[in-house]
Formats: structure tokens, C-alpha cells, sequence
């Protein structure tokens, strides 16, 4: 397993535990939830609320807005977030970068377009 954080991408497969804690019993699920039997599991192995139709959606949204807030607010609290100097710096960088890869495409531009009208004329 490589260092750093685990990736979320919805084109790798996940192995999970069954629900009723069988670990003989493992799923192999795409994206982010699976079903097995009549309960879904979520990308945790852990059962996710079921989906009862429209209604019960819609009683369950607050909830889960709730919810979904209080981890964001989590996730952000547990950011490291750059200092000002390191964003000064990363900036000057970009900056650089840019009119560097601008003038070196702009002179292959000149070079280029010097080049085929020399062809063309030599043709005419």
C-alpha cells in the first residue's frame, strides 16, 4: 500500500466485509455501494440507510444534510492548510511557469509559420 491517502477513484474495486460480520463472506463491490442480500453497503463496509421511495427520502434529507455538514466542517478542521509565505511562493512559480511556456511557444509559433511560408513560396 502506498503512503499518503487511500483514492476514491469509481474504477477500482473495493473487498468488503458482510454486513452480519461473516468474513468468509466477502464482497466484491464497484464504485461506491454494493448490495448484498436486501441491505447495501456502504464504501466503509458499513450497511447504508435503506432507500424506501420518494417520502421517506424526503423525511431522512435534513438528517443526512445534518450529518453531511458536521463532516465537512470535520474534514476541514483536520486540513493542513498553507501558509501565506508557501502561497506567495507557489505563486511566483505559476506565474513564471506561464510566461516561460509562453514565450517558448510563442517562438516555435514565429519559427514554424517562417518555416512553411518559406515552403510555400519556394513552391510558388
Amino acid at each position: 500500500r502506498m503512503w499518503g491517502f487511500e483514492s476514491l477513484h469509481p474504477c477500482q474495486f473495493f473487498l468488503a466485509e458482510n454486513v452480519f460480520g461473516d468474513q468468509s463472506k466477502t464482497v466484491r463491490k464497484f464504485m461506491k455501494e454494493t448490495k448484498v442480500g436486501s441491505t447495501t453497503i456502504g464504501r466503509e463496509g458499513k450497511p447504508s440507510a435503506p432507500s424506501g421511495g420518494f417520502w421517506s427520502n424526503l423525511r431522512t434529507w435534513p438528517k443526512e444534510t445534518k450529518t453531511f455538514l458536521a463532516d465537512v466542517r470535520a474534514e476541514s478542521k483536520r486540513v493542513t492548510w498553507p501558509s501565506t509565505q508557501q502561497i506567495r511562493a507557489t505563486t511566483v512559480v505559476v506565474v513564471l511557469t506561464v510566461f516561460f511556456f509562453g514565450i517558448y511557444f510563442g517562438i516555435l509559433d514565429w519559427v514554424f509559420s517562417h518555416a512553411v511560408g518559406w515552403l510555400l513560396r519556394l513552391g510558388s
